[in-house]
């Protein structure tokens, strides 16, 4: 199903799951790989490759998913003078923890309690070229 140029931008992808490089590491124009890119990685067969060489790569490293959550939220509660571990390490194990688990997935999240109280978190974009960064929920972005 998979040509040969479709199954190294898979290999490629797998490096650093950036979709744009791997498509010019794949040979795919670079003035079209992100376009290509996207639109590789939206085919179902390319999906279930990936995902089959994902669960390839964890059975031959024996890495885990719930290996790496287990050690990343070691990270990211312990104390940071019984550990050695600085802050960065902290906030850069609970990112991608986060990350893992799908908590930085949405831009609005519904949370419903027993109570049937809804609780909306929204996160704003803010384009700010100077500051390259995005605000917290709840602070201004002004």
């Amino acid at each position: 199903m998979l040509n040969d140029k479709q199954k190294k931008f898979c290999e490629e992808y797998m490096l650093d799951y950036n979709a744009t490089q791997a498509a010019i590491r794949a040979l795919y124009s670079e003035k079209t790989a992100r376009q290509t890119g996207y639109e590789i990685l939206t085919k179902p067969y390319i999906k279930a490759y990936i995902a089959e060489l994902q669960n390839k790569m964890s059975e031959l490293s024996g890495i885990t998913t719930l290996g790496n959550i287990l050690k990343l939220k070691e990270i990211a509660q312990s104390s940071i003078d019984s550990k050695n571990v600085k802050v960065i390490e902290q906030i850069k194990a609970t990112e991608v923890l986060n990350k893992m688990l799908g908590l930085n997935a949405p831009d609005a999240l519904d949370i419903n309690d027993s109570r049937d109280i809804t609780i909306k978190v929204v996160h704003e974009r803010v384009n700010d070229k100077t500051e390259g960064t995005t605000p917290s929920p709840g602070t201004d972005s002004k």
